[in-house]
């Protein structure tokens, strides 16, 4: 009975993909926003970080980045291919685990809660690993390129956060425009 029932939930995890888990990362955003926005996140980071960001503007940005999720994930459901899961991977990552480290950094560092840490270390992380396991599970990447996308996501999130703000997230999305560009240019080629 134990042997049939564990072979029950490894075929229901086998059919659990890359493609099908994207769709939990709006729902973590979703769940984190909930808890910035109802402890004030941006008063928190004003007070302690001195940023002059307001309730509109967290606003703003956090739907453009819910957007974003959607346009990144769309794609990969239309392709479901290497590129896209790169690019899924190196911004939910630099989005979400990263940001989950943010917190729970200033938490530590200020002995004050930063909202948005409960969230991170409970969806963001969690959900970002197992974006991992299952990538490398499908052979988007593989231990090498894995340790790569997460230094890429995490020196595209702190150059954002520390240094040069929206700018960095549009040069990644004008690089990852050119990767995809680049690649399906390539196998056109290659299939002539």
């Amino acid at each position: 009975m134990i042997k049939m029932n564990e072979s029950k939930n490894k075929a229901k995890l086998s059919n659990f993909t890359f493609r099908k888990a994207l769709w939990f990362v709006p729902i973590a955003f979703l769940i984190h926003l909930i808890e910035e926005i109802a402890f004030k996140f941006w008063e928190w980071e004003s007070n302690y970080l001195g940023t002059d960001t307001n309730f509109n503007f967290f606003i703003m940005f956090n739907l453009i980045l819910m957007v974003l999720y959607f346009v990144l994930i769309i794609l990969h459901h239309l392709w479901s291919n290497r590129p896209t899961a790169l690019i899924c991977l190196i911004a939910f990552l630099g989005v979400q685990f990263h940001n989950a480290i943010y917190h729970l950094f200033f938490t530590l560092y200020y002995g004050v809660y930063s909202p948005g840490v409960v969230s991170g270390l409970v969806a963001y992380i969690p959900l970002n690993c197992v974006l991992i396991l299952l990538a490398y599970r499908e052979n988007y990447i593989n231990k090498a390129s894995g340790v790569v996308i997460f230094i890429i996501s995490g020196v595209v999130y702190w150059l954002y956060y520390l240094f040069f703000g929206e700018i960095v997230i549009i040069v990644f999305l004008i690089i990852s425009m050119i990767y995809l560009i680049g690649y399906y240019a390539k196998s056109v080629r290659t299939s002539k």
